[in-house]
């Protein structure tokens, strides 16, 4: 920065090998590096780039490829490091720096972007990655443009494959004023429901597509105070696929399914559709409607989830659609934080012999669950009926 006046965020450590050389044109300077390749921390990177000086502005100029990109290696960009041990590559003042996000008990990045830099120089880049490691979602083919002009940065766009479908973004930052006025609009298609959940043993075999769109726009100079002020929408679905029926059992609380399942064997049931539909005013998104229908089991929710506070408080209520005698009936509490979330039933709506009872299951037969009779099975209801509003 203080040699070009170049405002490139924080790299771990890299090695670059390339052609240098250096173009004179009145009182513009054009420095180009081409055909370098190489790697930055833990990705490999490859491409040309030039830095044209002598203008109000430095202008950085960027075509950049890479076979396999590690994601922590972008996490300078949105105030984030890359992780520390394991493996992972990054210097001392990044490792020192993952400390610190590591300890904080929120998740959303707080680090401020320096406005001063942000208007200091303009840019003009695009970056290609086949593959991308180091999340827990499968990602690849990233497409992405970033234009910075003046102090007004542009993402158009920001694309990534997931899951087997794509995630397509375009992200306006306005940093000429403080704070940052930020416009974001995501829409996601075609996302394959099995592995947006790879670590959740129950989720692997799911079947379904999943899409969704977002539209936000909000004030701060973080990635925290942007989404902590946002107003917009945001909505997901799903049409028809398949769940693991144990996975609807624990949702139902249906006691004495889950102990058939446990000791036989799981079996897929169909879903019919799954959505919710969120409002989200000054960091807070509330449902609106909020519904996972399959032919066992009908869950509808309510409730916020701030992404201010970085809360949950969701209520989740499942009908179950069989006659079995050992279902609670009692609606699930999605609550704590984004780096604690927390799913356990209503004790207050289950009723003290039912929350004794459930305390029981984990030692004594089903009958210990008796005192919790079903009296009646839910309906089927078609997506975007009554039961949603």
């Amino acid at each position: 920065y203080p040699l070009l006046g170049l405002a490139l965020p924080p790299t771990p450590p890299y090695s670059l090998d390339g052609r240098f050389s250096r173009d004179i044109k009145g009182q513009r300077t054009v420095w180009h590096y081409d055909r370098f390749k190489g790697r930055v921390g833990d990705s490999d990177l490859a491409g040309t780039a030039s830095v044209e000086t002598g203008g109000r502005r430095p202008l950085l100029r960027g075509r950049f490829v890479s076979r396999q990109l590690d994601f922590d290696d972008l996490a300078g960009f949105i105030g984030g490091a890359p992780r520390a041990g394991g493996g992972e590559t990054t210097n001392p003042e990044l490792a020192a720096k993952a400390a610190r996000n590591a300890a904080r008990t929120r998740l959303l990045p707080d680090e401020p972007y320096k406005l001063d830099k942000l208007r200091s120089m303009d840019a003009d880049v695009t970056l290609r990655a086949a593959r991308i490691n180091g999340t827990s979602l499968p990602l690849d083919d990233m497409d992405a443009h970033l234009k910075l002009d003046d102090g007004l940065l542009r993402l158009e766009p920001l694309n990534f494959g997931v899951a087997g479908g794509d995630i397509r973004s375009t992200i306006r930052m306005d940093a000429r004023e403080s704070p940052i006025r930020t416009r974001a609009r995501i829409s996601a298609r075609g996302l394959n429901l099995g592995q947006l959940m790879p670590k959740v043993e129950l989720a692997k075999d799911a079947i379904g597509k999943v899409g969704g769109e977002i539209s936000l726009a909000g004030s701060g100079n973080s990635i925290a105070g942007m989404l902590g002020t946002s107003s917009g929408t945001a909505a997901v679905g799903m049409g028809r696929g398949q769940v693991s029926n144990l996975l609807m059992e624990y949702a139902g609380l249906d006691v004495q399914e889950v102990l058939k399942f446990l000791v036989t064997k799981d079996r897929r049931i169909p879903v019919r559709c799954a959505f919710g539909d969120f409002t989200v005013t000054n960091g807070v998104m509330g449902a609106r409607s909020l519904a996972f229908d399959t032919t066992d089991t009908i869950i509808l929710g309510e409730g916020n989830i701030s992404l201010r506070d970085e809360t949950l408080a969701l209520r989740l209520r499942p009908r179950p659609k069989d006659r079995s005698l050992f279902s609670f009936r009692s609606p699930l509490l999605v609550s704590g934080t984004f780096r604690n979330p927390s799913l356990r039933p209503d004790m207050k709506r289950v009723g003290l012999r039912a929350a004794i009872a459930l305390v029981l299951g984990n030692i004594a037969p089903p009958a210990a669950l008796l005192a919790t009779l079903e009296l009646g099975g839910g309906k089927d209801a078609n997506c975007g009926g009554r039961y949603a509003k």
